[in-house]
């Protein structure tokens, strides 16, 4: 046995998150972790790792008792992670981030790096995921995927025995994740264990041989892949199967004549001819690849990529957006897919949070308590968000509950267009049906909603009319309810392998 834990408990702030958890891991096996956000999995990780070492319990690495009391204690022992968060550098490169506290020395030389050789082993590590990354610039400037596949770079050139993987597929596309795949299975064959955490049911039938499901800080169950399915697996997460159930539009009664949006023949530097309209309480999805660009259409709206040509009506005006305040003031909403850098302020509560929109909206320069506070509990309620209380900090939230602050800072803005770029991201089922509930209501009380996600159920699920992207063009407009999973696929995928065929033969 290469990891195994036996009642470990861990609180914060007098909550107690974990309640005498046991797990355990195989030498040549993946382990599946499964639970709703909040059920303890990351948490579960960052003891493993040394983040966390404040628990109580056993814990045996190899058959010995261990006590981890830091995060180099737990690299000696042989643990390493790729948190959901990518813990990269900023303002470093791929090189430096992927050799950070494991550099290589030159030879002969102690105190001098073999920075030759780190950026060799780079090249080699990124180049087994077929992909093209610019290994000089910091890592804040390439896109969310290309960080993720930096970050499993990072924990595969190290040797460790234990990988423990948080969430690290969820940046990335189909090809992508296949690859990832193959090199979690040839880890597995070298005799390593692989503890992996995902929301993606799919992948836990893929690859993981056992899984392991928490609930609310308890294991629920420890059972062969083989001998669970998709329903029963879900239904020990949450006890509710039905997440992707298409209900009725509650929406359509909102909607009114006329167009709230409309883009007519748009480009940008990666944007070509883009038209489609969208009305009150309509929700429309953008279905596309990694680099479809669906989401510099939503960039557009708010100032962070400007146009080359074609015009955009909002609310039959003629519409352009230098700043995100202008959007704001004009009673549009954005939920970025990176909700850590670019939608929440982490360090600062949950009531802060909320009222961050509005603050900018309707110029609150000084901000009323009594305000600032039922407008937090109001949405701590219509969301359902799992809180201590609305002084909370944001960064011991889970994932969704984060996610639903997101969301519900822009609720008290007045809101009547959102943007949602992979609102769903490394969300559980639970969390997952949640937000369903929630982008439904909104509809209904005349909100239009745009997404643009690579998940199809969700689109399916949701929308009422879907565009499919390739290389920054629109391929095909479906109504979703007549709409098939198999033909999005074609557009995203075959007329992409169409394109690059294209271009080898030029």
């Amino acid at each position: 046995m290469l990891v195994q834990t036996r009642d470990i408990d861990i609180s914060f702030f007098g909550v107690q998150v974990l309640f005498d958890v046991d797990f355990e891991l195989k030498a040549g096996e993946i382990h599946c972790l499964c639970g709703e956000n909040g059920a303890g999995k990351s948490t579960l990780v960052k003891i493993l790792t040394g983040i966390y070492t404040h628990y109580t319990g056993d814990i045996f690495v190899q058959g010995q008792p261990v006590q981890i009391t830091n995060t180099r204690m737990a690299r000696e022992l042989g643990l390493f992670a790729v948190q959901q968060h990518r813990d990269l550098v900023p303002t470093l490169n791929a090189v430096e981030n992927v050799f950070i506290g494991n550099e290589i020395i030159a030879s002969g030389k102690r105190n001098r790096l073999d920075f030759c050789e780190m950026k060799k082993r780079t090249e080699e590590l990124i180049s087994s995921f077929k992909m093209d990354i610019d290994l000089e610039v910091p890592v804040r400037a390439l896109r969310l995927s290309e960080q993720g596949i930096i970050a499993i770079c990072k924990a595969l050139a190290t040797d460790t025995q234990i990988l423990l993987i948080d969430e690290a597929s969820a940046p990335l596309d189909n090809t992508e994740r296949e690859v990832l795949y193959d090199i979690l299975r040839k880890l597995k064959n070298e005799g390593k264990g692989i503890v992996y955490i995902s929301h993606h049911l799919d992948e836990i039938f893929n690859i993981g041989e056992r899984v392991t499901v928490l609930r609310n800080g308890r294991r629920v169950c420890t059972v062969p892949v083989a001998e669970i399915d998709h329903n029963e697996l879900i239904n020990a997460m949450t006890g509710d199967i039905k997440v992707y159930e298409r209900t009725t539009s509650p929406q359509l009664s909102s909607r009114q004549d006329g167009n709230l949006l409309e883009f007519r023949n748009v480009s940008s530097d990666n944007l070509r001819d883009i038209s489609f309209d969208v009305r009150n309480g309509e929700i429309i999805g953008f279905a596309g690849l990694e680099g479809s660009h669906k989401d510099e259409i939503a960039k557009i709206i708010f100032g962070l990529t400007p146009t080359t040509g074609g015009e955009i009506l909002y609310k039959g005006q003629i519409f352009s957006s230098g700043y995100p305040i202008q959007s704001i003031k004009k009673g549009i909403g954005l939920v970025p897919n990176d909700r850590k850098n670019q939608g929440l302020v982490t360090c600062r509560s949950v009531s802060e949070n909320i009222i961050l929109s509005a603050i900018n909206k309707f110029g609150r320069f000084i901000v009323n308590a009594l305000w600032q506070r039922r407008a937090s509990i109001r949405n701590i309620k219509r969301l359902m968000i799992r809180t201590s209380g609305p002084t909370q900090i944001i960064e011991y939230l889970s994932g969704g509950n984060q996610q639903k602050v997101l969301i519900s800072k822009w609720l008290e803005t007045g809101l009547e267009l959102l943007f949602l770029i992979e609102p769903t991201e490394g969300i559980d089922v639970g969390a997952r049906a949640d937000l369903y509930t929630i982008f439904r209501e909104l509809a209904g009380q005349g909100t239009a909603l745009v997404f643009f996600t690579s998940d199809i159920d969700e689109l399916l699920v949701l929308s009422d009319r879907i565009f499919t992207l390739v290389e920054g063009r629109i391929v095909q407009q479906y109504e979703a309810i007549k709409a098939e999973k198999k033909q999005i696929l074609a557009d995203i995928l075959l007329k992409e392998q169409t394109r690059s065929n294209d271009a080898d033969r030029k």
